[in-house]
């Protein structure tokens, strides 16, 4: 068993997997992406749905950590960009 669309067209194309049925699962494999990733959401209370360009808030705050670690930006510059990504 496996959660990923990829290893189903791979399935189908070696045809150990009938194309229509390759197909629902495929529909159903990426619903279920979608859906997790609005639970996800709703457990962080993050917008339900939202289309952006950014980056997600964790790779962010990665990206300023790393900054910080090598003494490119100070530990209070850091928590400044913490809160101002984080909305606190």
């Amino acid at each position: 068993m496996h959660f990923n669309p990829a290893v189903t067209l791979a399935f189908a194309a070696r045809r150990e997997i009938e194309a229509p049925a390759a197909a629902l699962y495929v529909l159903a494999q990426i619903a279920g992406g979608i859906v997790g990733t609005v639970i996800t959401h709703a457990m962080l209370e993050l917008p339900l749905l939202q289309l952006s360009a950014t980056f997600p808030p964790a790779d962010e705050l990665a990206k300023f950590a790393v900054l910080r670690d090598r003494g490119i930006i100070s530990a209070d510059e850091f928590d400044q960009k913490k809160r101002a990504i984080l909305g606190l």
